[in-house]
């Protein structure tokens, strides 16, 4: 017969394949637009704010220089804030996991506990009280 999910295998692999196409696509777009936008830009927005005036061009090129500075800026100012958006998304998402185990573990001695309350065996539970003080507020609503 083989694997149970062997079927879908070739399936979810294209879809991994195609995912990471188009992110290879999405990001050379995106870094030929930053480009143009880097390279293109400043030049008009400093040629839109002189209307016309004459100026040396050093002082047009410092000008050019400034807006490309500016942003650039900008760009990592988004960059920073992209990934402090992560950072916290990925925190949330550990904390949620990390809860979930928890929460596994103090069901799991729970059910140990309730199946000892119905065995004929006696244990040593004096071992076990200083951790059910501890695990007591977690089984309150």
């Amino acid at each position: 017969m083989g694997e149970p999910g062997r079927a879908r295998r070739p399936w979810r692999d294209r879809l991994v394949r195609h995912r990471a196409i188009a992110a290879l696509l999405a990001g050379a777009v995106g870094l030929a637009v930053l480009g143009a936008v880097l390279l293109v830009l400043p030049g008009v927005v400093v040629d839109h704010d002189l209307a016309g005036a004459s100026v040396a061009a050093q002082d047009r090129l410092k000008a050019v220089n400034d807006v490309r500075t500016t942003l650039l800026q900008a760009v990592g100012g988004m960059v920073v804030l992209f990934g402090a958006y992560a950072t916290w998304r990925q925190l949330r998402v550990s904390q949620d996991g990390l809860r979930a185990t928890q929460e596994g573990y103090v069901t799991d001695r729970f059910s140990r506990a309730v199946d000892q309350l119905g065995s004929d065996k006696p244990e040593n539970t004096h071992r076990r009280a200083p951790r059910a003080v501890a695990d007591r507020g977690a089984l309150r609503p």
